[in-house]
């Protein structure tokens, strides 16, 4: 499985232990609901993974969102699928983020909402500094199969072809003239101005509690199980 964004908000109130798991299964739920809308059938297709962690003291909340390794190829070329998967992630944000508020029964917008992707972010990046010059083919091309084997070993034992199309492709584009791309989409109320590192999972108060769920496929039944 690949990361393929992740999904972050923080709320200036909080909600009470005794909420905590119920607004899990609700920010879960929704969740899913929004990604087997926008996917439809890919859903299923790309094996998609969803989980939820949600802390409260500061109420914050982290969704993944995760694929096989498979999706880097669904679209065909892999520079295409990044790019598709690139434009999944900004439309999920945009139907994600404001619902989040409405699902916790919060009645504020969050102070500082992101959005960050996962390995097709790095690859984009990497694709680019090529573009640019700034890395020649090989080095990318070496850069981007550890950074796929970091996160799936065996997407590229299953596609016995995958390291010479990617090569390929990443020669193909240091032929090409340089042009700009925006890597990352930032989206923050006014009141944050700060552009940090999505934050990892940090105690900010002795009675912080947190919460992880995770909703994936069941192949038994067809549907789907929620891990705690």
């Amino acid at each position: 499985m690949i990361v393929v964004v992740e999904f972050y908000a923080r709320y200036r109130s909080t909600i009470s232990e005794t909420e905590l798991n119920t607004a899990g299964e609700r920010i879960l739920q929704f969740a899913e609901n929004v990604a087997r809308e926008h996917y439809a059938q890919r859903y299923d297709d790309l094996g998609i993974t969803i989980s939820v962690k949600l802390e409260i003291g500061s109420t914050r909340i982290w969704i993944t969102l995760k694929a096989v390794g498979k999706v880097l190829i669904a679209y065909g070329a892999i520079r295409q699928g990044v790019d598709h998967l690139a434009a999944d992630s900004k439309q999920l944000a945009e139907k994600l983020i404001p619902g989040i508020s409405t699902v916790l029964k919060v009645d504020e917008r969050p102070l500082y909402h992101q959005r960050r992707f996962g390995l097709p972010g790095q690859l984009r990046r990497l694709f680019e500094q090529v573009r640019r010059g700034e890395l020649s083919p090989d080095e990318a091309t070496t850069k981007a199969i550890d950074l796929i084997q970091s996160q799936d070993e065996t997407l590229i034992t299953e596609i016995p072809d995958f390291n010479e199309r990617l090569s390929l492709e990443i020669r193909e584009l240091a032929e090409r003239p340089p042009r700009n791309v925006r890597h990352e989409q930032l989206f923050q109320s006014r009141e944050s101005t700060a552009f940090p590192k999505l934050p990892e999972r940090t105690p900010s108060l002795p009675n912080d509690l947190i919460l992880l769920l995770r909703r994936h496929p069941d192949p038994g039944t067809g549907g789907s199980v929620v891990e705690e």
